[in-house]
């Protein structure tokens, strides 16, 4: 007797699936998506779905694997995280397709990222790039100002920045390099006294077990002395 086929798995959206009602034609596959979902959290979907009252849309240009991360992060019964991997993606889908929540997800996550000064850089190009909020922008501001003003003028990132954002991040540089200069002497002045304070207390402490080795050597002659005293 012949075993039944095992069903072969196919990838979340490739098939029509618990009444969905239209299809995202995308690069050469398609994914078969829900109108309302769509259309509750994206302007431009409403007026494709809703408006125009279109059953398939083609999203020429885009990459399949983006925007099966994109269905995976606003979809209510999948509702991916937003990670490293899919994160600059989701922005781009977010900023065409106006998903101000998907958007403001992408955002949280990066404010929360401990971000480099470099990577704050480049964060705020991104911000610049799909109009994150002002407030995202002065975070990375206030991190990317490590960078040297020499190495800032430099970067090929810093030269893409609108004039005012680069002005503004310049002259947090200049501020922040001048502060840690100006306060380089008095920490290298508190170094200084941690350093013969701590040289102090090891020598204190050496004193002490000389003192101790002393003692105890007095007291070893005295046992000896009596013990002598005993025998004659």
């Amino acid at each position: 007797m012949s075993q039944p086929r095992k069903s072969e798995k196919t990838e979340p959206f490739s098939e029509p699936w618990f009444m969905s009602d239209a299809v995202l034609l995308v690069e050469d596959g398609t994914f078969h998506v829900h109108r309302r979902i769509l259309a509750s959290c994206s302007q431009v979907f409403e007026d494709i779905f809703v408006t125009k009252n279109a059953d398939a849309v083609s999203l020429s240009g885009k990459k399949a694997d983006d925007v099966r991360e994109m269905l995976f992060a606003i979809y209510p019964h999948v509702w991916k995280d937003i990670s490293d991997e899919n994160c600059v993606c989701l922005i781009e889908l977010a900023h065409e397709y106006k998903i101000q929540s998907l958007m403001e997800r992408c955002e949280n996550y990066l404010k929360n990222r401990k971000n480099s000064a470099e990577e704050a850089l480049h964060l705020i190009l991104l911000s610049q790039l799909f109009h994150l909020s002002e407030d995202f922008i002065q975070l990375c501001i206030e991190v990317a100002k490590r960078i040297p003003p020499s190495s800032l003028k430099a970067s090929d990132v810093f030269g893409k920045l609108n004039p005012l954002i680069a002005r503004e991040l310049l002259k947090e540089s200049v501020d922040f390099w001048e502060k840690r200069r100006a306060q380089a002497p008095i920490l290298n002045a508190s170094m200084q006294k941690a350093i013969l304070y701590l040289q102090a207390k090891e020598m204190l402490l050496e004193q002490r077990k000389l003192r101790l080795s002393h003692l105890r050597f007095e007291l070893t002659q005295k046992r000896a002395f009596k013990s002598r005293k005993h025998v004659y």
